[in-house]
C-alpha cells in the first residue's frame, strides 16, 4: 500500500526555463526544510537513474535549458527514497504561451508532527518565491473532496484543496476583499498574493472526513472559477495571465 502522500502544484506566468532559475532551484532544493528533502536521482524522462551529484550539475543545466527548434518544453524529475519524493519542474516557451508548472509529492508523515504545518507551508513558501507562482495548492492523499477536469488555471481551477495560493492575477480577479471574507483557517500575505488554509492540518477530520468545508469555501471565492458537471462547454472564470515570458514568435524555418 503507498503511503500517505502530499501533493503540491505550483502553476506561473514565469519562463523557468533559463540557467539562473536552475542555479537558484539547485540552491533551493540543497538547502530545503534543513537539507531533509536533498534529491538521490534526477533525469528527463523515467526510469530517473541520474545520481544527484555536485559534478553532474553542469550536465543537469544544460538538460533544463535545451531549447529544439526554437522552443524549450522541459520537464525535470527528481526523486528520494526515504523520506519519499517525487517532484517535477516543466519550462515551457513556445509559440504558443502557456503556464510553467511545477508538481511535486513528498511523504506525508514527514509532517505528522507538530512543527509539520508550517514546515509544509514553508516548503510552498519557498516555491512560490522561487517560481513567482501565480497559483498553488497543496493536499493530503486522504483529502476526500476531489475533482477531475482537464486543462491548467488557464482553464479552469480544478478544486479548492486544504492549502491554496492566489497570486496577483486572482487577488485581481476575485477581489482581495472577497478572500478576506471567507473563512479560511489561516490567511497569510506571501509574495504578491495570499497564502490560505482550510483546517488546521491537511490530515484534520474537515478535510478526510467531509467536502462541506471546501466546496462552501468555493461558494465563497465563486463557484464559477471552478468546473462544474457542464464543464468545458460552459466555462470557468478565469483572470487574465501575463504570459508573454513564455512567448517565442520567432518563426523556424
Amino acid at each position: 500500500m503507498k503511503k500517505p502522500r502530499i501533493t503540491i502544484h505550483l502553476w506561473t506566468e514565469r519562463f523557468l526555463g533559463t540557467a539562473e532559475k536552475a542555479v537558484t532551484f539547485l540552491s533551493m532544493i540543497k538547502t530545503l526544510d534543513g537539507g531533509h528533502w536533498v534529491p538521490e536521482k534526477w533525469g528527463q524522462f523515467e526510469p530517473i537513474k541520474n545520481a544527484f551529484l555536485s559534478d553532474s550539475e553542469k550536465r543537469l543545466i544544460c538538460d533544463w535549458t535545451e531549447e529544439r527548434q526554437g522552443r524549450v518544453s522541459n520537464s525535470m524529475y527528481f526523486t528520494k527514497k526515504k523520506p519519499g519524493l517525487f517532484l517535477g519542474v516543466t519550462s515551457w516557451r513556445g509559440r504558443v504561451p502557456d503556464l510553467n508548472y511545477v508538481w511535486f509529492e513528498m511523504e506525508a508523515g514527514e509532517f505528522a508532527n507538530p512543527e509539520g504545518v508550517e514546515r509544509l507551508k514553508r516548503i510552498v513558501t519557498d516555491f512560490i518565491v522561487w517560481s513567482g507562482a501565480a497559483y498553488a495548492t497543496a493536499h493530503h492523499s486522504g483529502q476526500r473532496h476531489y475533482r477531475s477536469a482537464p486543462g491548467n488555471p488557464t482553464k479552469r481551477l480544478d478544486q479548492l484543496n486544504w492549502l491554496t495560493y492566489l497570486g496577483a492575477p486572482y487577488l485581481r480577479l476575485l477581489g482581495e476583499e472577497r478572500v478576506h471574507g471567507c473563512s479560511f483557517y489561516s490567511c497569510e500575505p506571501i509574495a504578491d498574493g495570499l497564502l490560505l488554509t482550510a483546517a488546521e492540518r491537511p490530515d484534520s477530520p474537515t478535510m478526510s472526513g467531509s467536502t462541506d468545508l471546501l466546496l462552501s469555501l468555493e461558494q465563497c471565492l465563486g463557484a464559477d472559477v471552478f468546473p462544474t458537471e457542464d464543464y468545458p462547454e460552459t466555462p470557468c472564470r478565469v483572470p487574465n495571465f501575463d504570459l508573454r515570458e513564455t512567448v517565442n514568435s520567432v518563426t523556424v524555418h
